[in-house]
């Protein structure tokens, strides 16, 4: 469901699962949805699970291998197939494509599919990809 970040995106999903492992943490799982690979699991800081716009940049970064965050379009792919990719909390995510007013981003809310945007500063989930 999308609302005033833009328009549909629709992919097909695919069982190809692998491992890549997160800088100082143990093997994350992912899979292969469409043309982008999903981590099967949240990216989270020490203190905090959810954070600021500018932390899930540089959390996706330290990753590494071409991880960020999604488009407000792979956002809600993910939510389409987030019964098969696991993991998602019923709250907020991150995507990478900027608002419609300044120091705004693109979200989407899990438990209901609504895609809106929000306060960089504020705390949201993430969840990292990357493009094969």
């Amino acid at each position: 469901m999308l609302a005033s970040c833009g328009a549909d995106a629709t992919e097909s999903a695919t069982s190809n699962q692998s491992d890549v492992a997160a800088e100082g943490e143990s093997t994350t799982s992912t899979i292969k949805i469409g043309n982008i690979e999903v981590m099967t699991e949240d990216l989270t800081t020490e203190n905090l699970g959810n954070m600021t716009w500018d932390e899930a940049n540089i959390a996706c970064a330290k990753v590494g291998d071409k991880w960020r965050l999604p488009t407000k379009d792979e956002l809600n792919i993910l939510y389409e197939n987030m019964d098969k990719i696991g993991g998602f909390a019923d709250e907020e995510y991150w995507s990478s494509t900027e608002g419609d007013f300044y120091n705004y981003t693109c979200t989407q809310i899990f438990n209901s599919g609504y895609q809106s945007s929000q306060e960089m500063h504020l705390h949201c989930s993430v969840r990292a990809v990357r493009s094969f």
